[in-house]
């Protein structure tokens, strides 16, 4: 996955891709190849009674584990003056939302993949409970945390929220969707990942850079600002120890505190929903979609209300980098005290 990220930062710095080329990219993630991967996973699960119940389970509790992290974001993250409130919405943002799809489905996968009686499928089935809730939050308390107005109607006709439905009900149908129609939007949602991280790539490759004016007469006016390296040099110098403060902080919440809290959550949710006959590959599934870094949604986010996309960015590629060695500590933990 870095890789990935750092062939979307070479390809954007050679090809010098700028803010319309990130938002392009964002708008195509967010409403078209997420739902598609979606809609997907639910097609291709066979319908169980007793899953069904396990995933209004999950969902119950996913929706708990959403409120759970935005108690600790609301408490940990409260900046003084104007300037930093500004990064106040990125970083609650990053520590209630995580890469559960993009980086969560292909953990499951490798994790429980090759498990018997179909528990690998299950166990990505089970995801999608944490998917759900995952969205609706999103564009909810999301939008609210960037200043926007909720608009409930915006929000139900949402491709994302749409897909959700849509994969509820494919899932209980007796049948499948066609392959002529199954195959291409399989294919279209297997681009998550690659996306994805090239979207990364390019926020970190404009890391920093100054939005060059669109009309090319205030581009001519204002070149002499552009090409001050002076004022220039020092105002990115002093960005980069701000930031520096910021993110170490953000990767102590998202990649430290939040795992703690999230331990002691599955405990009692295992505890609670005991008699639940894969209570114990459900609880491995909130704790690794807790696990993960923050989402790419919030770079996304930050490109579409035109906030700080360079920092969301390097939080973002921070905790991914982090996360190769908390995600595997926290397993092993985890499978010590389970």
């Amino acid at each position: 996955m870095l890789l990935i990220a750092t062939a979307g930062f070479c390809v954007s710095k050679f090809f010098k891709f700028g803010n319309r080329e990130q938002k392009f990219v964002s708008k195509t993630l967010l409403y078209f190849v997420n739902p598609a991967l979606i809609i997907t996973k639910f097609n291709g699960q066979t319908f169980q009674v007793q899953l069904l119940e396990n995933l209004g389970i999950m969902v119950l509790v996913s929706f708990v584990a959403h409120v759970a992290l935005t108690v600790v974001a609301l408490v940990f993250v409260r900046s003084k003056n104007a300037e930093a409130k500004e990064l106040d919405a990125i970083d609650r943002l990053g520590i209630v939302f995580t890469n559960c799809a993009f980086i969560g489905i292909p953990l499951i996968e490798g994790a429980f993949g090759d498990l018997p009686n179909n528990g690998g499928q299950n166990a990505i089935f089970y995801l999608l409970g944490y998917v759900i809730v995952f969205n609706i939050y999103l564009w909810t308390f999301g939008i609210k945390m960037f200043g926007g107005k909720i608009n409930f109607l915006k929000v139900i006709t949402n491709p994302n929220i749409v897909s959700v439905i849509a994969g509820v009900c494919l899932f209980c149908a007796p049948f499948e969707l066609p392959q002529i129609i199954a195959k291409p939007v399989e294919y279209i949602g297997e681009m998550t990942v690659g996306m994805s991280m090239l979207l990364l790539g390019m926020l970190f490759a404009n890391y920093g850079k100054s939005e060059e004016p669109e009309n090319a007469l205030e581009n001519n006016c204002l070149k002499s600002s552009f090409d001050d390296d002076s004022s220039s040099a020092v105002k990115n110098k002093k960005t980069g120890k701000k930031y520096f403060g910021r993110v170490a902080k953000v990767c102590l919440l998202r990649c430290i505190v939040s795992p703690c809290f999230a331990f002691l959550f599955v405990l009692l949710f295992a505890k609670v929903f005991g008699w639940v006959e894969d209570i114990r590959l459900m609880s491995y599934v909130i704790l690794i979609c807790v696990l993960c870094p923050i989402g790419m949604s919030v770079s996304s986010f930050a490109v579409l209300f035109n906030k700080d996309e360079s920092y969301s960015g390097l939080t973002v590629l921070a905790t991914s980098a982090l996360c190769v060695v908390t995600i595997p500590a926290a397993i092993a933990a985890a499978e010590m005290i389970y």
